[in-house]
């Protein structure tokens, strides 16, 4: 049972070890770029957006909303806005 931000973290570590791989991870990135934002991790937060920059995970809306959430809670409005510009769709969300 998950019962911290923390602990988000750490499975979804685990799980790219486990796995090796991306394919059905999306859900995992979004709760861990949530957990970031909420224990200010600016600087795993960051690690994450670049794993999202290597992955077709740059696309998902879902993943990019959670990214200007996370960049949002942290206080960097800049980074939050340099996501949502280059967002290629937007959604009434974002």
């Amino acid at each position: 049972m998950i019962v911290c931000p923390l602990d988000r973290v750490i499975l979804y570590a685990q799980m790219l070890c486990d796995l090796g791989i991306f394919d059905g991870i999306e859900i995992a990135l979004r709760s861990v770029l949530k957990a970031c934002g909420r224990l200010k991790h600016a600087r795993e937060g960051q690690q994450f957006h670049e794993q999202i920059l290597q992955t077709h995970f740059k696309l998902d809306p879902f993943v990019l909303n959670a990214l200007i959430r996370m960049y949002s809670e942290l206080g960097e409005l800049g980074w939050a806005r340099q996501v949502f510009e280059k967002m290629p769709n937007r959604y009434v969300i974002s």
